[in-house]
């Protein structure tokens, strides 16, 4: 399970012109990107890019690396190029224990958060987790709607993903492994790429689902033990509930983090057993691709809206971690229309 002010500072610390190769020679898209440095991230933190909705808004975590506590979460708009942080649920336990996730183009959110109320197994407890569940917060209502998945033996859960039509996906466990959940209104459904194991405490396949766009399409991951190709792409339809899996020129590691409402796809891909090193791809119907901020050694793309914007994170070579926007240049070829 992804369990992942006072001083102003300017907003962007770099920016670069890269080609990303579509599928052949002939076909190539250019991109701007940007370095997002939250004003309100205490110096020394670290930050990440969870994902971007149609108003060019992108969701970003700062963290403390020494700690590896979260200090903040924050919206920034591309529009405005303004930073608004986001608030934490008084209900929660103290500290920066609302974690965001997820945003749609609606002022709401998807996340989890360390519940004061909710209890878990004492075998869970030994293990070490936590008593995380899901929630959705609205900024317009200013309300945080906690809950946890009716899933018989589940005891943490966290929401990844919200539409525009309210639609929930996340992630609960049992003890066997992460079990994909799809919420509409309080109407609950399990998606499982494989089947999960029965075993409580003994690792069995696991299911993530990352992104929901407004049609419904669900993009996630999924891991099989017993598999040489460790974590694999996946693409969920909730309307006809069929699920489809895919990889990326048979990497050991393919994880799908965003797609957009033309079915643009958007992750993580790498031939590395240690992910050390791995790269962003673009999968426009199953054209996949590479996109890399420039001198990386990880790049994360995480999300990507009906524009063509693409939010990530990339790692340089001093193990730092940045968030990051890619902005398609206009007058070249973008992959930001899909015929899905």
């Amino acid at each position: 399970m992804n369990l992942s002010s006072p001083s102003f500072r300017p907003a962007t610390l770099a920016a670069a012109i890269i080609a990303l190769s579509i599928g052949c020679a002939t076909a190539r898209a250019e991109y701007r990107l940007e370095t997002l440095v939250p004003p309100q991230m205490p110096a020394g933190d670290y930050s990440g890019a969870l994902g971007i909705n149609n108003s060019g808004q992108v969701l970003i975590v700062f963290w403390n690396p020494v700690t590896g506590l979260n200090d903040g979460f924050c919206v920034y708009d591309s529009g405005t190029q303004k930073y608004t942080l986001l608030p934490q649920d008084p209900d929660a336990a103290a500290g920066i224990n609302t974690i965001y996730n997820g945003l749609n183009d609606l002022g709401q959110f998807a996340g989890l958060e360390l519940s004061t109320t909710h209890t878990i197994p004492p075998w869970a407890v030994t293990a070490g987790w936590a008593p995380y569940q899901s929630f959705v917060y609205s900024s317009k209502g200013d309300s945080f709607d906690n809950y946890m998945p009716p899933t018989p033996d589940a005891f943490v859960s966290e929401a990844t993903a919200i539409n525009d039509e309210g639609v929930v996906v996340g992630v609960n466990n049992t003890g066997t492994g992460d079990q994909g959940y799809i919420r509409t209104g309080r109407t609950f459904k399990l998606i499982d790429v494989l089947a999960t194991s029965t075993t409580v405490g003994t690792p069995g396949p696991t299911t993530d689902p990352m992104s929901i766009n407004n049609s419904g399409e669900v993009v996630g991951y999924f891991g099989d033990p017993s598999s040489p190709l460790a974590v694999q792409g996946f693409e969920f339809n909730s309307r006809t509930g069929v699920i489809s899996q895919f990889n990326y020129h048979g990497n050991v590691v393919t994880q799908a983090y965003g797609i957009s409402d033309t079915g643009v796809i958007v992750g993580f891909t790498t031939d590395d057993p240690t992910q050390a090193t791995g790269h962003g791809f673009i999968d426009v119907d199953g054209d996949m691709s590479i996109l890399d901020y420039t001198g990386a050694v990880l790049t994360y793309l995480d999300g990507v809206d009906i524009s063509g914007l693409i939010s990530g994170e990339y790692q340089d070579s001093d193990e730092i971690w940045h968030a990051f926007l890619a902005t398609p240049i206009r007058n070249s070829r973008t992959p930001i229309r899909s015929d899905r």
